[in-house]
């Protein structure tokens, strides 16, 4: 061999030698360089485990509608009128005085009081029960009216009625200070009792008190 081509082969090795040198000191061992190279990651995966679904249950419930109840309409209350009246409730009739007097003389007239009490239907029934509310007054003055009667007692003694003749006899009782009336209420007591009972429709009718016409009692 000649010293030229041993020297070249020298030269080559120590540049084969320091090349791999390099190699390993940049590189490291090849085992580490080829993990390095050839490693592949491992791909992580995130695995999801889904949590039980929250279950909302409904329940239906059958509520009833609620039922309209109907609010009856007002009615109309009709007020019946002064005629409607004068023939369906009890009236009695009491002295509406002149003006400026407190008593039944002068210019006079006899006024009806209507009662809330309704008639019954029976007019004998009926009478008795307006002569038994005109002789309970007793005062003198009635709201705007006279009572001739104020000084007496009167009652209802007996009643006789003939229906034939439509003739009615009420005999009066108690006391009735005859001879001893204030002035003009002889006269007074006469029209108040009188057209009371006229009211309700007698043909003939005949007062008594204590078994004497009432005309003359009242005329003593």
């Amino acid at each position: 061999m000649s010293f030229g081509s041993w020297s070249v082969k020298v030269i080559s090795a120590i540049l084969g030698f320091g090349f791999l040198v390099f190699l390993l000191a940049t590189f490291g061992p090849a085992q580490t360089l080829l993990s390095t190279v050839t490693s592949t990651p491992t791909p992580t995966i995130a695995t999801f485990t889904p949590s039980p679904s929250a279950t909302m249950t409904i329940t239906l419930t059958n509520t009833p509608l609620p039922t309209e109840t109907s609010t009856p309409e007002p009615t109309a209350t009709r007020t019946p009128t002064f005629g409607q009246m004068m023939k369906d409730n009890i009236v009695f009739y009491l002295i509406y005085p002149e003006k400026g007097r407190t008593d039944a003389c002068g210019d006079i007239r006899v006024d009806p009081i209507i009662s809330k009490r309704l008639r019954s239907g029976d007019k004998v029934y009926d009478v008795q029960v307006a002569l038994n509310m005109l002789l309970g007054i007793n005062t003198k003055i009635y709201g705007v009216w006279y009572n001739a009667l104020w000084d007496s007692d009167m009652t209802i003694n007996s009643v006789q009625y003939k229906a034939e003749k439509d003739y009615i006899l009420i005999d009066f009782g108690g006391r009735l200070p005859a001879g001893h009336f204030a002035p003009c209420d002889g006269p007074g007591i006469r029209q108040e009792i009188w057209t009371t009972i006229q009211h309700y429709g007698f043909k003939e009718k005949t007062l008594t008190v204590n078994g004497h016409f009432l005309i003359d009692e009242l005329g003593r």
